[in-house]
Parts: structure tokens; C-alpha cells; sequence
């Protein structure tokens, strides 16, 4: 637990998760009801979404791995809290190389600003080759009646069609303010390309990140009264994959013994 300016932020070692945002009684994140969606605010890695029949080929060799990657599955070690810090790390082993074959160091960092939160992901190639992977972050917010606002207009978005992405954009549907209901979601996720603009949850909450894709999401039809916004950098597979990771679209590179750092912005407003 660390707190700052009466907000008090808990996390949780396993997935490195942020588990709850509270203001004296008022909690800002989901808080995971197994009936309907059991997760807080999962980190998302070495993929982001789903692959196509859970599969993908790599230096010729085929790999299973579940939906948004084993990250949020699994245990970090504390590697640092202060005041206003903390700092988990996920190493490969044994466990990762079966689903995912690199040697990896992956950081998530979690800052406690004066008016919110940073947050940090570090990913550190340790093998003997390129290493290629995505990273995201899927908080989930407490939100009754969902109003988005957008800095920037963005007509243009994705769907999913059975959790894959369809490679056709939708045009028309979001505009620089819109009124969401659990029904919207009925065909999954709405999915935006450079969306260039910081995402405003009912004039509390403000998301800014430089993240390629930013996927909207709630459950439908098990309507918890929460929304999703999500900083990706990768994506689901499209629905005409053709399992090579390497051509994944989305996909991110790093050579060998350097490493990426991507970060996102979780902001309150109007002293909320």
C-alpha cells in the first residue's frame, strides 16, 4: 500500500497488479467480481489479446500461449518501494520458456504523482537474439454511467470478431464525447490506431499514454457497471493470421541486451 494526497493505491505481487484506487470510501478501480470479470487492473505481456487458436510460430517451432500472455498469472518479485515508488520484476524461468522461449527482464513501475499515477514498463532483452513482444495495461474503472471524452475527434475503430481483430476499420460511431452502455460492448472491444488524444472517464479520471492502440472494453452481457480503457502496445491477432510471430501485426522488437521502456498516465480531476 502506498497513499499520497488521500488517495491510497494497493497492489498485489501476483501480476504486479494495481488492485485498488480508494478516496476515503470511494474505490476508482473494478474490484473483481468472479461472477462477471475477476481482475483489477492486469498487466498485459508478452502479448496483448488473443492469439489465433492460442498458437504461434517461432525459428520454426510452434508455442501455446492464452489470451493477454502468463504475466498476470504469475508472481513478481518486490524489487523496490519507497514513499512514492514501487518496483516489481518478472524474470523468464523455466515456466515462461515454455509458452515463450527469450530470456527477459521485465519491469513494471508504479510512481505516486501529486494529482495520480505513473505508470512504467521496462522490458529487458537477455537472449542471444532479437526478442519480439507486446506489453499493455487493462485497468478496469468503477463507472455507473460511462461518458468518454476524447481531446481529439476519432471516428475510425476496430472490432473483434471472436476476439480476433477484423481488419476492416468502422467509421462513424465515436465522437469527441460519447455516452457508452454495457450494449455497446456487445461486439467486444472498440479498438483505436494512433489515437493521438488522452481519454477522459466522466470528467474524474484522465488516461494519457503514446501507446499505438487503446482498447475500450466492458463485459457484455454480465454488465458490471465498469469500463476498461487500456494502453496497448501490441494487438490480438487479425483474423487472418498466419501464426508467424515475427509478422504479427503490432508486434515490437528489441535487440539483443538492450531493452524498451513505454509508459502510461492514469490522472484525477477536479479533486476527485
Amino acid at each position: 500500500i502506498l497513499e499520497k494526497n488521500e488517495y491510497k493505491y494497493t497492489f498485489n505481487l501476483l501480476g504486479a497488479e494495481l488492485t485498488s484506487i480508494k478516496k476515503g470510501e470511494k474505490e476508482f478501480i473494478w474490484q473483481g467480481n468472479p461472477l462477471i470479470w475477476k481482475r483489477h487492473a492486469p498487466i498485459l505481456f508478452p502479448i496483448v489479446g488473443k492469439l489465433k487458436n492460442d498458437q504461434y510460430e517461432l525459428n520454426g517451432k510452434t508455442f501455446l500461449m492464452k489470451q493477454h500472455g502468463f504475466a498476470r498469472d504469475l508472481n513478481f518479485s518486490l524489487k523496490e518501494k519507497t514513499s512514492d515508488k514501487i518496483s516489481f520484476l518478472l524474470s523468464s524461468n523455466t515456466l515462461t520458456k515454455e509458452q515463450y522461449p527469450y530470456d527477459f527482464n521485465f519491469y513494471v513501475n508504479y510512481y505516486i504523482l501529486d494529482d495520480g499515477l505513473k505508470i512504467e514498463f521496462i522490458t529487458e532483452n537477455k537472449s542471444n537474439e532479437t526478442m519480439y513482444y507486446s506489453v499493455g495495461w487493462h485497468p478496469g474503472f468503477n463507472s455507473e454511467k460511462t461518458i468518454l471524452s476524447f481531446e481529439n475527434k476519432k471516428n475510425n475503430y476496430y472490432q473483434l470478431k471472436n476476439h480476433l481483430v477484423d481488419n476492416e476499420q468502422i467509421s462513424g460511431f465515436f465522437k469527441k464525447e460519447e455516452i457508452l452502455n454495457s450494449k455497446d460492448f456487445e461486439n467486444d472491444a472498440f479498438i483505436f490506431e494512433n489515437l493521438n488524444s488522452s481519454v477522459i472517464l466522466n470528467n474524474q479520471i484522465k488516461l494519457s499514454n503514446d501507446s499505438p492502440y487503446l482498447g475500450i472494453w466492458s463485459q457484455y452481457p454480465k454488465t458490471g457497471n465498469f469500463v476498461a480503457i487500456e494502453p496497448w502496445w501490441g494487438l490480438a491477432d487479425t483474423i487472418n493470421s498466419n501464426y508467424n510471430f515475427k509478422e504479427k501485426t503490432g508486434i515490437m522488437q528489441i535487440p539483443i541486451n538492450k531493452s524498451d521502456t513505454h509508459c502510461t498516465y492514469l490522472t484525477f480531476l477536479n479533486n476527485q
